[in-house]
């Protein structure tokens, strides 16, 4: 059975560096504060209480069972939580108690004061069978999958792929990623005409409190029958459109994901195409108007692209040849034999760039974030012989790295499509004397589910401003302070002339008073806060919600911080 394991002051972060534990004791029995006193500095990177489940006995065991098992684990986890055991030496209660998956979120999503709980190991999949599902289900059983919210898209996918021959229609542009913590954010970036990964989900299973979970899929798309949805959960069944996209891009809010049901689909091959090829403010204008297969020919590409992706040289955007990359359906029937996984994106080669400018950089200087990236990029068999027919999992890597912690700068801005050809030669204009540290990429959502999507608009573009953060080794300390700068150059000429969102997971200063305007401020009509809240305050348990909270949750404005427990109280 699933079992967690606890864990007392270890230090954490997250692998980009941005984020860590934020314990501070407060009184003179909690560990450390003799410490504290005796430094006079804190937080250092800890967290009080950190936990992590474990499930892989649960292998083969059918999808309710699956979720059952686990659910009850977590309840008697939050339930201790919540009212920790009497003890000689009094322990102040969890002001916090927050859920995490990778941790790759740049933003404070992650990281907690006093309650840390690593789900990437409630992992486990299993296919529905007929009888678990609604009398008229929008996907049938044969596609649809219970998994549970800390498996890895790579771990899905390889069953998936193995046992089934069905796949995925999207993820984002990585397959490390957990399932719940896709969601969180309305991870995007790798089908065109699709919206994120969210809009895989059918349904939800969430942990609301010490004694309870709900079930939540929406009315217009059933999914499971009332006897399995009572197997695994002691509430009734929520089935409402509004609820279900309230809760779907969740931030950490909406209780623990334990797991979902996921729309699966035939197992197709892709031809992988990365061109090098000039732009210009006509090409801009056939992607605003989403001229897919008008791009893809004049590419030497027949036929319609499922993706599409265009990363330019913010300070040469028309004059330096962009790097468009492009699937579009497989050359021949079965797949390839299986080449292996290469890099090809900015964040996969940025090992690889760090090192060969070290290596040069006494010879010729900085090239520039953009020369770099396209050296290494032709030199990788995704240029040089991309695969004509591979499987999804064969497209994308699994982790977010170059093998430099903290090395990475990102900040994304969604913005409509449409704009796109105005938008672009603005923000280049205004970043153009900076020294070149990063690149642009853009990629194309649509019609993405969740109240809270950042990509909110029919067509959206995402505008990513990928580089060196100043962790990168071998780069002058103040690079990381011209991305930064970048990063608030396009902010300030989108502020006032154009619509536009940022992604919650990343960095660039998203605030409050940002969020308020994109999603209106509590007590407005129509504002999605409100309903956001409004079901967060539905579904969680009162004591429960108090500790489930996170940082950026607070700097964002959509919850303000709970009280702390009086020092003292067991």
């Amino acid at each position: 059975m699933p079992s967690i394991s606890e864990n007392m002051m270890g230090l954490w972060r997250n692998y980009h560096l941005t984020q860590q534990g934020r314990y501070v004791p407060v009184l003179t029995t909690d560990p450390d504060y003799a410490r504290v006193l005796a430094q006079g500095k804190y937080p250092d990177g800890s967290v009080r209480d950190t936990a992590s489940i474990n499930c892989s006995d649960l292998a083969g065991e059918p999808g309710p069972a699956m979720f059952a098992a686990t659910a009850r684990e977590l309840q008697c986890y939050i339930a201790g939580v919540l009212t920790p055991p009497r003890l000689l030496v009094p322990k102040r209660k969890a002001v916090d108690l927050v859920p995490i998956g990778r941790g790759w979120s740049f933003s404070a999503l992650v990281g907690a004061v006093d309650t840390q709980i690593d789900l990437s190991g409630l992992s486990g999949f299993a296919l529905a069978r007929t009888w678990h599902m609604a009398a008229k289900p929008a996907v049938p059983a044969r596609r649809t999958a219970f998994v549970l919210g800390g498996t890895r898209l790579r771990e899905l996918l390889g069953w998936a792929q193995r046992r089934h021959k069905l796949s995925i229609k999207t993820s984002g542009t990585h397959l490390g990623l957990t399932v719940a913590g896709a969601i969180a954010t309305a991870s995007h970036g790798s089908r065109l005409g699709f919206g994120g990964m969210q809009d895989l989900v059918t349904g939800l299973h969430l942990v609301t409190g010490p004694n309870q979970s709900v079930w939540i899929e929406r009315k217009s798309r059933p999914v499971l029958n009332d006897e399995i949805i009572a197997s695994f959960t002691n509430q009734p069944p929520i089935r409402d459109d509004a609820v279900f996209d309230d809760a779907l891009v969740h931030l950490g809010g909406m209780g623990i994901v334990n797991g979902v049901t996921m729309e699966l689909n035939r197992d197709v091959g892709y031809a992988l195409s990365i061109k090098r090829e000039l732009i210009d403010t006509a090409w801009l204008a056939d992607v605003a108007a989403g001229r897919w297969t008008r791009i893809a020919r004049r590419l030497g590409q027949s036929g319609k692209p499922v993706f599409y992706e265009l990363t330019i040289d913010p300070m040469n955007w028309d004059g330096n040849r962009a790097v468009h990359t492009l699937y579009l359906p497989g050359q021949k029937d079965g797949f390839m034999p299986d080449p292996p996984v290469s890099p090809r994106g900015f964040a996969d080669l940025s090992g690889t760039m760090i090192s060969s400018f070290i290596a040069a950089k006494e010879k010729r200087g900085f090239p520039g974030a953009f020369n770099l990236y396209t050296e290494e990029l032709e030199r990788t068999p995704n240029y040089t012989n991309p695969p004509r027919n591979a499987p999804w999992n064969r497209l994308h890597l699994d982790e977010i790295t170059g093998g430099y912690p903290g090395a990475l700068y990102n900040a994304s801005y969604a913005v409509k499509r449409e704009e796109v050809a105005d938008i672009i030669p603005l923000i280049c204009e205004a970043v153009k004397d900076l020294v070149p540290t990063f690149v642009f990429t853009l990629r194309f959502v649509s019609n993405p589910g969740g109240t809270l999507a950042f990509t909110r608009f029919a067509e959206t573009c995402v505008i990513e401003i990928d580089g060196f953060s100043r962790n990168a080794p071998g780069f002058p300390p103040d690079f990381g302070n011209v991305i930064a700068e970048g990063a608030a150059r396009i902010r300030a000429c989108l502020d006032g002339r154009f619509d536009y969102s940022m992604h919650w997971g990343k960095l660039g200063n998203l605030d409050g008073d940002k969020v308020w305007a994109d999603f209106g401020a509590p007590g407005t009509p129509g504002s999605r806060i409100d309903r956001w809240r409004a079901t967060r305050a539905r579904l969680l348990d009162p004591a429960f919600a108090k500790v489930l909270w996170n940082k950026a949750l607070i700097d964002y404005r959509l919850l303000e911080r709970p009280a702390a427990a009086a020092e003292g109280e067991a």
